[in-house]
């Protein structure tokens, strides 16, 4: 399905919230979308305070230029949403990273809140986006749902480390026991038009571990990637954006395709292959992606 937005995001790089030096570094590198957190990296609670301050600040100081900018809120059941919420939702900000998201109801509830805040503070009402994060069965379990729950959804992510403890599973170096999962999560955000993001690699400093777990989240249907680190952006870049050579072959693909439609051929061939209609769709769907990276990368 065609994507609902014109969102980038092949790295979202997790700050917290509360470290204005991190933030301020952050806001220099080349990552597509910054997340800051109020959740796991904000702590003590304490911290969450200042963590909205500084949100509201950059935001407002506009030093993120093209990047999007998500915040992290904590879940609902900690009692530090509504006040995440009512602190940080101003006109600047790109979007809320929902996490723990288990069911529809959870998004349809904080899309309510949401909107309310955006009309009594005469904000359009819509405009900031939502990227759910499953991290638990019942999470997966109901992945579609989630997806298709409010049409601010516009990305769909999957957290492992979360996931793992949930249902008591031994994470291996090969991502054998949450390649499932990950899968799903896919289905369940193309199915909506939503961009999947996936799972951070928490071991940052294994290089040859993250190029593995890049590469399997490209052949599952992963449009970008979770990172905690700015030394992944450019590995993640590498696998997430289409080459030229990719490009240039689409665009054969969808020349020999067109051509042969025009003059009532029944079938395109190039290189001795045959040109199918999901062949010409996918190589549509890569000229889209490839076209849309490119103006995002010249902005």
């Amino acid at each position: 399905m065609k994507s609902k937005s014109d969102f980038v995001l092949r790295t979202m790089l997790f700050v917290p919230a509360h470290k204005e030096d991190l933030i301020e570094k952050a806001a220099t590198c080349n990552a597509d979308s910054l997340v800051l957190d109020l959740e796991d990296s904000c702590r003590p609670d304490s911290n969450k305070i200042r963590g909205r301050k500084n949100i509201v600040d950059t935001l407002q100081r506009k030093i993120f230029g093209k990047k999007k900018i998500f915040v992290r809120i904590n879940p609902r059941e900690t009692g530090f949403m509504f006040d995440d919420l009512c602190e940080v939702t101003i006109k600047e900000l790109d979007g809320f990273l929902y996490p723990m998201a288990g069911s529809k109801d959870d998004i349809v509830f904080f899309c309510n809140m949401l909107t309310e805040i955006e009309m009594s503070r005469h904000l359009p009402v819509g405009n900031i986006k939502l990227f759910p994060v499953i991290e638990t069965g019942e999470g997966i379990l109901n992945a579609k749902e989630i997806a298709s729950a409010s049409d601010r959804v516009i990305a769909l992510g999957f957290g492992s480390e979360d996931f793992a403890t949930d249902i008591d599973c031994i994470r291996d170096d090969h991502n054998v026991s949450i390649q499932i999962p990950r899968q799903n999560v896919v289905f369940a955000a193309r199915s909506v038009g939503a961009i999947p993001v996936d799972t951070p690699h928490v071991n940052v400093h294994d290089i040859e571990g993250l190029e593995r777990h890049i590469k399997q989240a490209r052949n599952l249907g992963f449009g970008g990637m979770q990172i905690l680190h700015p030394k992944e952006i450019n590995l993640c870049h590498q696998y997430f954006t289409p080459s030229d050579n990719e490009a240039m072959e689409a665009k054969e693909i969808v020349r020999l395709f067109d051509e042969a439609q025009k003059n009532n051929n029944g079938v395109a061939i190039m290189d001795g292959k045959f040109i199918s209609p999901p062949t010409y769709k996918r190589a549509l769907q890569l000229i889209e992606n490839y076209e849309l990276i490119n103006k995002f990368n010249n902005k």
